[in-house]
């Protein structure tokens, strides 16, 4: 679960330091993010208490 909360960090760091026009800097963070990113979303309900939960992929134009 740690590695979510990382991810999930680094996400917010990234999105900071692009809103101050510093977008070296915040695609740094997203290629860590994405570094560190090794499950999937089966795996993140699992760990969350929510393995029997169903879901659909949805793309909507909005």
């Amino acid at each position: 679960m740690k590695s979510f909360f990382e991810k999930l960090e680094k996400t917010f760091m990234a999105a900071t330091f692009a809103e101050a026009d510093c977008h070296d800097t915040a695609r740094e963070f997203m290629q860590d993010a994405r570094r560190t990113s090794g499950s999937t979303l089966d795996e993140f309900l699992e760990t969350v208490g929510l393995s029997g939960v169903r879901y659909n992929y949805v793309v909507a134009n909005l």
